[in-house]
């Protein structure tokens, strides 16, 4: 997308992780933001993300969700159904809860 020549805004809960992602587009040559959100599938929290990418570069007019989680498990004991149910949750509902 940077290449494109497109803004991108970047989110996510760590700060110190979006700057990398940040420096990496800048030096491709694109413009790019660090928004700071922690979703949890609330209106309030969607509605303010998207405030703030506006705010850094104007309206969004492309979104990508790549949201995802991925719960601590020894590799040599089964997956519980809490920790698949979080993931499934965090990674495929919630990226479609706030469509309109």
């Amino acid at each position: 997308m940077a290449a494109e020549r497109a803004s991108v805004v970047v989110s996510g809960r760590d700060a110190a992780r979006g700057a990398q992602v940040v420096n990496l587009i800048e030096a491709a040559g694109g413009d790019a933001a660090f928004v700071a959100a922690d979703l949890d599938g609330s209106a309030g929290r969607s509605a303010q993300l998207a405030a703030d990418a506006a705010a850094a570069f104007g309206p969004v007019t492309v979104l990508v969700n790549n949201a995802g989680i991925y719960p601590p498990t020894e590799r040599s004991q089964p997956a519980r159904t809490p920790s698949i149910e979080s993931l499934l949750s965090t990674s495929r509902r919630r990226s479609f809860s706030r469509l309109p």
